[in-house]
C-alpha cells in the first residue's frame, strides 16, 4: 500500500494531508478535462495539463495512463469514474459511514500487509497507526526518505526495490 492510509482524507481537519487530497483531486479533474478532440500527440496533452499541473514530472507520469485506440485518446484508467468518486476513495469508507472508522465493523485482513510512505508525505500519521493495526493486524511500514506522496514516481527504484523485498521475503503468511 503505497502512502496511503485508512483514513477520510475527504474530509479530514485542515492541514497538510487535506490540502494534498485536494491537490490529488484539482490533478485527477485535470485530467478528466482534457479535450481529447484537441489532442493530436501526448505533448499536445502535456501542454493542456502544464495549465493546471505545473510538476513535468507527474504530468508524464499521469500521462503514462494516455492511450490512442482505434484513433482516439483515451485514458486506460477510469478517470472520469475516480473524479466522480473522490470523496469515497478519500474518504475509505466500507459501509460504516464516514463518521466512524472502518475498523468499527470488525473487519480485518489477517495477511501480510506492505505500507510504503514518503518520508516527505503526510498522508501516513503516528495518529493513523491504530486504525491500521486494527484492519492490517500483520502490517509492517517502511519510509522512503526524500519522497512525497508519490513514492513510485519519485523513487521507482527503491520502491520496486522494498516493494521486491516485501514479496521475495522467507515464510509470508500462508494463504488459508
Amino acid at each position: 500500500i503505497l502512502d496511503i492510509a485508512p483514513a477520510d482524507y475527504a474530509g479530514s481537519a485542515p492541514g497538510p494531508a487535506a490540502e494534498q487530497w485536494k491537490d490529488i483531486g484539482m490533478i485527477i479533474q485535470s485530467l478528466n478535462e482534457l479535450p481529447m478532440h484537441q489532442v493530436g500527440t501526448k505533448k499536445d496533452a502535456d501542454a493542456f495539463l502544464a495549465k493546471t499541473i505545473s510538476d513535468p514530472i507527474l504530468r508524464a507520469f499521469a500521462l503514462t495512463n494516455l492511450v490512442r485506440r482505434e484513433g482516439k485518446w483515451e485514458w486506460k484508467i477510469g478517470i472520469k469514474h475516480i473524479n466522480r468518486n473522490m470523496g469515497l476513495i478519500g474518504g475509505f469508507d466500507l459501509g460504516q459511514g464516514l463518521q466512524e472508522p472502518a475498523s468499527i465493523l470488525g473487519m480485518t485482513f489477517p495477511r501480510d500487509t506492505y505500507f510504503v510512505q514518503g518520508g516527505n508525505s503526510h498522508f501516513i500519521r503516528s495518529r493513523h497507526l491504530p486504525e491500521i493495526q486494527a484492519l492490517f493486524p500483520n502490517f509492517t511500514l517502511q519510509t522512503i526518505r526524500n519522497c512525497g506522496h508519490w513514492v513510485h514516481s519519485e523513487d521507482p527504484k527503491a520502491t520496486i526495490d522494498r516493494v521486491r523485498g516485501f514479496l521475495d521475503r522467507p515464510d509470508p503468511t500462508p494463504f488459508r
